[in-house]
């Protein structure tokens, strides 16, 4: 599930970047490898927040997982 949320994540979202935001590049007061970055530091934050919300979730309710 972790690796779900992670691709979800930034799948769509460099995808888009790279083909939407190609009109912009010449905008950009910067290079375009900062956006990215931006975008992977944000991949593993959001994971990560998910795992944890996953590992409390388990914690309150340990049984649910098993019944399923």
């Amino acid at each position: 599930m972790i690796f779900a949320a992670y691709q979800t994540s930034g799948s769509a979202i460099i995808t888009n970047y790279f083909s939407s935001g190609v009109a912009v590049f010449a905008f950009l007061g910067t290079s375009v490898i900062v956006p990215l970055a931006v975008i992977q530091v944000f991949k593993f934050v959001g994971a990560n927040i998910l795992r944890v919300w996953l590992n409390f979730e388990e914690r309150r309710n340990p049984t649910q997982g098993a019944q399923a």
